[in-house]
């Protein structure tokens, strides 16, 4: 299905947390808060194929020997940049990406497949100090705000022939 630009943010008294995906994902993008797919591979009939449901019936055999996942290199990516205006050193930058990372994962199943060149950035613009927040707390949250970055860009896109999009709706 056709990716999307998503952006989300949260305020939180002074701490300011955004993200921005653009999302190509090989995997199947789901409402990480239910857990339903709301973009992904399609079965014949239009329904969502469910990916991992569906490898496992690879590796069980169950789909015959036959059985491939598509996956080319260079052919799908989710790229995600999070930012906060709490001063932050390149190395809490650094783990900051990685825990918001777990928000992408939260979204995209499976992700970081070996065709997905799948990348988080991390940004601060130092507006604030908050020595009082840790870094857990500031990266957690900012996971949640990633995972709905995700699932907006992949609801923001629009059709195109042969291409569906999650909202339906054709480009104009």
């Amino acid at each position: 299905m056709k990716g999307g630009l998503g952006g989300a943010s949260l305020s939180l008294g002074d701490v300011v947390i955004g993200a921005l995906a653009v999302v190509n994902a090989a995997g199947d993008v789901l409402d990480w808060r239910s857990g339903r797919i709301v973009a992904g591979a399609r079965r014949p009939d239009g329904g969502f194929a469910d990916s991992v449901e569906l490898m496992r019936t690879i590796v069980s055999g169950s789909r015959g020997a036959n059985a491939v996942i598509q996956d080319p290199a260079l052919r799908s990516t989710t790229l995600a940049v999070v930012a906060t205006n709490v001063s932050l050193t390149k190395t809490a930058l650094t783990k900051m990406a990685i825990m918001a990372n777990c928000g992408a994962a939260r979204a995209i199943r499976p992700y970081h497949t070996t065709g997905d060149g799948d990348q988080m950035f991390a940004v601060s613009t130092a507006k604030i100090e908050r020595p009082d927040l840790s870094l857990t707390i500031l990266a957690s949250l900012a996971a949640d705000v990633v995972a709905e970055a995700i699932v907006r860009g992949v609801r923001a896109a629009t059709s195109i022939p042969d291409w569906p999009a999650a909202s339906g709706t054709r480009a104009r």
